[in-house]
């Protein structure tokens, strides 16, 4: 309360304002569950997918990015040859639909005091339960010319000195280096009518999809620890949840966790799917009961888009995606795999991005290549 004394000798009017901001500074400093420092493309694509999780979300951009010379983005997907300044700006756009609070300020100081506590440079102090430092430097890929896109499927795989893998049609290519991208596939839970609501209001995926059907009566098709797991997981989007388990019990520590969040369950096997246009209305189960739900997500087993990486000798890990390091490599030689065919965690986001890393690490195994020998 210093700082308003200070201010006492200078009028009536400053010392009403000067509470006003203490009293707001306060009040904001327990609202926080993420703190971001950093307004570059790392920090605002957490800040997006964290609001998107209804999380309360404030993000500090000082406003001075490494590019700021730049007059292009390159090697960015949809937003090639961008400028730098226009691509921040539709970020930040994008993210005011999500109410998440963006300071134009710098971060001065950062304490742990049971809750984390930072302190911008005009000495306003916030608190929150996690901190986020994004602040780090942002390389821009340059653009490549000359790519030939090629419309039709590789079905073949080899080496032989080079790469050479075939099309369906015949036509084989060949080159030093192969990097895989071809994604995963979904087995789509075999239920009557659900081609027609899958991709408007059946999903897999609660992180693309579920801020979309905030506070809607869910429903999750699965069983396990993974079908658990997923009805768990979309508690953060909706406190009406229903998990469907057609036909097979449940643990004992798996009721356990249902439990705790209040979700619903039913074993009864599930007859069909109704709904119109698209949006899904009612789960129709195998005894005759009607359970009414806005939204369904599943989770069910997933397998490689393509048999490319088992063809040439790549090792898997136990979930079926396709073992690298963290420069995408895998074990064998020259090959690299990038997206949801080599990891976890499976979004949009973090293929790009390590799409760009592997593209990274290639072009600079060129440049070691065609690097003279040092004598």
């Amino acid at each position: 309360m210093s700082s308003i004394h200070l201010r006492i000798r200078s009028g009536r009017s400053e010392i009403a304002r000067l509470v006003i901001i203490d009293i707001f500074t306060i009040v904001m400093k327990e609202e926080y569950d993420v703190i971001i420092v950093g307004g570059g493309p790392a920090g605002l694509s957490a800040a997006l997918i964290l609001a998107r999780c209804l999380r309360r979300i404030v993000l500090f951009d000082h406003g001075q990015p490494r590019n700021w010379k730049s007059d292009e983005i390159h090697g960015f997907l949809s937003r090639d040859c961008c400028e730098p300044k226009e691509l921040l700006r539709i970020s930040k756009e994008q993210l005011l639909r999500y109410d998440v609070e963006i300071k134009n300020v710098e971060i001065v100081e950062a304490k742990v005091n049971g809750l984390f506590e930072v302190t911008d440079s005009n000495g306003v102090m916030y608190k929150a339960k996690k901190l986020l430092i994004a602040t780090g430097l942002v390389d821009c890929v340059p653009q490549i010319d000359d790519v030939e896109i090629k419309n039709v499927e590789i079905v073949e795989a080899k080496v032989n000195g080079l790469f050479e893998v075939t099309d369906s049609n015949g036509v084989m290519y060949k080159a030093k280096k192969l990097l895989i991208a071809t994604g995963l596939v979904d087995c789509v839970p075999q239920i009557d009518g659900i081609e027609e609501f899958y991709g408007k209001s059946v999903h897999h995926c609660p992180y693309c999809d579920g801020y979309e059907v905030r506070l809607k009566s869910l429903a999750v098709v699965g069983n396990g620890k993974s079908g658990v797991g997923m009805a768990v997981s979309l508690t953060t989007w909706s406190h009406d949840v229903t998990l469907f388990t057609n036909g097979i019990p449940l643990t004992e520590e798996e009721k356990e966790k249902i439990a705790i969040k209040k979700i619903h369950v039913r074993h009864e096997k599930i007859l069909r799917l109704e709904g119109k246009d698209g949006e899904l209305e009612t789960i129709v189960l195998e005894n005759g009961d009607r359970v009414a739900r806005k939204a369904l997500f599943f989770t069910s087993d997933k397998y490689q888009h393509s048999h490319i990486a088992e063809q040439i000798g790549c090792e898997f890990t136990k979930k079926g995606v396709v073992k690298t390091n963290k420069f995408q490599q895998t074990n064998v030689p020259e090959v690299y795999v990038a997206g949801d065919a080599a990891r976890d965690v499976q979004l949009w986001a973090i293929a790009v991005a390590e799409g760009a890393k592997a593209a990274v690490i290639i072009n600079q195994s060129f440049q070691k290549e065609n690097m003279p020998v040092q004598v």
